[in-house]
């Protein structure tokens, strides 16, 4: 009987502590309704209700109804709200269902504080969907897209950043939650605020500043979907303020410009090429990119040790690469690449014209980027060759007849046109030789698989073989010059012209001759020459028509 009122005790204690806990809220509920009739607001009365939140002895119920007091009146509070926000969001972080279920339904009092939020508004709206995610992760979606609708009237900006720092957040690992603030930063943000966001140039540069941190660390799916979304902003048309030679700029700080390539890690390789070819795509007249050849040149090729890493596909890429950035590079830039540059084809060509080992596409690329570098920085070239080489022909006749040239410079120019003699032997040998096999495969009664490849093989490599050829050639000559900048690599397919396609399509549609021009003007002289008379058959009667026409 005497353990009775002992094991009481602490129920007692607990519902004395829980009436004090309903007084007290009471009293300041009374005290802010009083404040909406007399509009004299206390900040001691809202302070009461946000060290409610705060404390973790208070009943549920208690924490509940204080929550959507604090929400309620958070406007007329500015200094303080921040602090119950706060205290809110503790509660979501507890991860009791329906405290966050409470906080999302009341959010609207917090959004309507300027500044309130938008500090905490990623680490909460994760929070949010952490928690309700699991349960049911399309209404926790649409209830963050509620509370980014909200935000987005205080600013575009601002909202981009939030979605920014959603994505950058520790634990948006979720592929549906990253999908999701990737639609709605794209299509709510970029594309529904374009307008908004164009009038406003500064507003588009702090997009385009956290969208670029964010390139740094995304996959290449989101990669993708994100660059295109800078692209669409005003500032990064032709005529912007950044303009595509911003876009230029911004992916090439998304590369390590200053850090050694390692070949052997192979998504290092894959980014940079990603990068790069994107950027490419944005690359016109007035363009300078000094960043991309300097980096493909100084840390990919012309490293003694490293390009030898790298596979056939990625050093083919890497070279190809070269081959397009090149011609957009300063004469500063050019100059110092060439340098680094020449010394690798002097390397790579043939001793004598019998030589085997010869990497044509190396050499065609490299051949191609050092004269794209070479026409920009001609005196750079000359000081790392000794040899004088001209834009063109004529320039190079010029050149040669204008000046006296050392022994040091013809022996040095004998050794270039030597090299690039073997070298165009040595492919004419190749070729006779693919030529030959190629003949034997196709003239074989029968043909098997392995045959039919080795046609197919044969017929990729000659385009490279006569690529290769058509550049040493101006190398070789009598008076040295680079091959012409319009010179087209054979990995390149040359374009078609759709407008002569659509012609020989509309004649056809019309019923129209298709016959050649040239029958159709020998027919056309032969019945002149009926018609003369005396002229008899062909150009002859021709003739004589004309001569009976005058008559």
């Amino acid at each position: 009987m005497s353990d009775a009122p002992a094991a009481a005790a602490p129920a007692e204690q607990a519902k004395d502590t829980s009436c004090e806990y309903v007084e007290k809220f009471a009293t300041l509920q009374e005290q802010l309704y009083a404040s909406e009739t007399s509009n004299e607001w206390v900040d001691a009365n809202y302070q009461g209700i946000v060290d409610m939140l705060s404390d973790d002895k208070a009943p549920k119920a208690i924490l509940l109804r204080s929550h959507e007091l604090a929400a309620k009146y958070a406007p007329k509070f500015p200094a303080l709200s921040k602090d119950a926000f706060s205290a809110a969001m503790q509660q979501v972080e507890q991860g009791d269902v329906t405290v966050v279920h409470a906080v999302m339904k009341k959010i609207d009092g917090y959004l309507s504080v300027p500044g309130v939020v938008l500090e905490k508004a990623p680490e909460y709206l994760l929070s949010l969907y952490e928690k309700r995610g699991a349960a049911d992760a399309e209404q926790a979606c649409k209830s963050v897209e509620t509370i980014l609708n909200k935000m987005a009237a205080t600013s575009p900006a601002i909202l981009a950043k939030t979605c920014v720092e959603l994505l950058l957040a520790e634990g948006a690992t979720t592929e549906a939650w990253r999908d999701f603030i990737l639609k709605y930063l794209t299509t709510n943000v970029l594309e529904e605020q374009k307008a908004a966001l164009a009038a406003s140039p500064e507003s588009e540069i702090e997009v385009k500043d956290a969208i670029s941190k964010l390139l740094h660390v995304v996959s290449k799916k989101e990669f993708s979907v994100l660059l295109n979304g800078l692209t669409t902003l005003a500032i990064s048309q032709p005529k912007g303020q950044f303009g595509p030679q911003g876009i230029v700029a911004t992916l090439a700080s998304l590369i390590d410009l200053e850090a050694d390539v390692d070949f052997t890690v192979l998504w290092q390789i894959e980014r940079s090429l990603s990068i790069i070819t994107t950027a490419v795509t944005h690359f016109s007249e007035g363009i300078v990119d000094n960043a991309f050849t300097k980096y493909l040149v100084t840390k990919c090729v012309a490293p003694e040790g490293v390009f030898e890493q790298a596979t056939p596909a990625h050093s083919v890429a890497v070279l190809q690469k070269l081959c397009e950035v090149a011609p957009y590079c300063s004469e500063e830039a050019a100059a110092e690449c060439v340098k680094a540059l020449y010394p690798i084809l002097l390397k790579s060509l043939p001793e004598s014209e019998e030589s085997t080992d010869i990497n044509f596409t190396f050499l065609e690329c490299l051949m191609i980027a050092i004269s794209s570098l070479g026409r920009k920085a001609p005196d750079a070239f000359a000081e790392v060759s000794n040899v004088k080489v001209g834009a063109d022909v004529k320039a190079a006749q010029a050149a040669a007849a204008s000046e006296i040239k050392s022994k040091e410079c013809l022996d040095a120019e004998r050794d270039l046109k030597a090299k690039m003699t073997n070298l165009q032997s040595a492919i004419s040998r190749i070729m006779l030789q693919l030529n030959n096999a190629k003949t034997q495969l196709q003239k074989a009664p029968e043909k098997t698989a392995a045959s039919k490849a080795k046609i197919a093989e044969i017929f990729s490599v000659l385009p490279n073989l006569q690529a290769v050829v058509l550049l040493a050639k101006p190398f070789s000559d009598t008076y040295p010059h680079f091959p012409p900048a319009s010179f087209r690599p054979s990995w390149v397919k040359p374009k078609r012209n759709h407008n002569n396609n659509n012609k020989k399509q509309q004649k056809r549609g019309r019923g129209e001759d298709s016959q050649p021009a040239g029958n159709a003007q020998k027919k056309q002289r032969t019945e002149s020459g009926k018609k003369g008379g005396k002229g008899g058959k062909g150009r002859k009667g021709g003739k004589g028509g004309r001569k009976g026409g005058k008559k």
